[in-house]
């Protein structure tokens, strides 16, 4: 099957995605191009799983660090990465969606977040994420000294702490912000994102097993501290993940719109053509 009529196939459908979820034409050809390579040329870091008991083959990968100053996680095979809910943070914190999915995480009640001393600083009246509303992204993996895990720090390569990350997943695309790291409690794991992520990919009821069992999710983190999300660049006291969403999307859609750049001329040519 020829490159144009499997860019044809997947046009409707995608079509209709760019114009509810601000996906760009640019941002599909990167997601696609990364899918048909296949693995990473540049590997930053290997040795990872994103399921946990399955094999170690996915990477924070480099290829576009250069080219559009980002970085991603990628594995073998056209796969990309899973997304494990995270209950981490201030799960105690109001919420009007009414969410209650974290009461019986083995997460609470104490497993503050990586950069919760960055939102402390912050002074906006929050002690830490809300797994439910402040929309995060666990990218990296700490320090440590316990035989047989794999450490990864994104800082070394221009990743600034409580930077957008853009979350590409279900035919939609979020915005998270860089607010953990995978700790040494388990196997060196990648791809997790807070609860309420899940809930904007996968809907009000989904799924533990699904979201954390299916390989088709790319996270895009940016260097640069253009894209920091400073005390005054969220509304830190959302109380739904629509409000937190819409505080971070213009600066995220800043950053799409800078750094990505088309990767199939073919595709984005198509994109333009308008919908019947």
């Amino acid at each position: 099957m020829g490159l144009l009529f499997r860019y044809t196939i997947l046009l409707g459908t995608l079509l209709q995605v760019v114009s509810a979820a601000h996906v760009t034409q640019n941002l599909w050809s990167l997601y696609y191009t990364i899918k048909q390579t296949g693995y990473c040329r540049n590997t930053l870091k290997g040795g990872f799983a994103t399921i946990e008991g399955q094999g170690p083959d996915y990477v924070y990968c480099g290829d576009h660090l250069k080219s559009e100053g980002i970085v991603y996680i990628q594995g073998v095979n056209g796969n990309l990465a899973a997304l494990g809910p995270s209950c981490a943070g201030d799960t105690y914190r109001y919420n009007d969606d009414f969410d209650s999915y974290c009461d019986s995480s083995l997460d609470n009640p104490v497993n503050p977040t990586t950069f919760q001393p960055i939102i402390q600083s912050y002074n906006v009246g929050v002690s830490d994420f809300n797994p439910y509303v402040t929309s995060f992204v666990t990218f990296g993996n700490v320090e440590s000294k316990n035989p047989g895990f794999i450490s990864f720090d994104p800082r070394k390569y221009g990743i600034e702490p409580m930077s957008i990350i853009a979350v590409v997943c279900n035919n939609r695309m979020f915005y998270g912000i860089w607010g953990n790291m995978n700790k040494d409690d388990g196997p060196p794991l990648v791809g997790e994102a807070s609860g309420s992520i899940a809930k904007l990919c996968f809907g009000s009821y989904f799924d533990y097993y699904y979201s954390s069992n299916h390989t088709d999710i790319l996270y895009i983190a940016f260097t640069g501290k253009d894209a920091v999300v400073g005390p005054h660049g969220a509304k830190w006291n959302a109380t739904t993940i629509r409000e937190f969403q819409d505080s971070i999307e213009a600066q995220g859609n800043r950053l799409i719109e800078k750094r990505i750049k088309c990767w199939s001329p073919v595709y984005c040519q198509l994109s333009k053509v308008p919908a019947h």
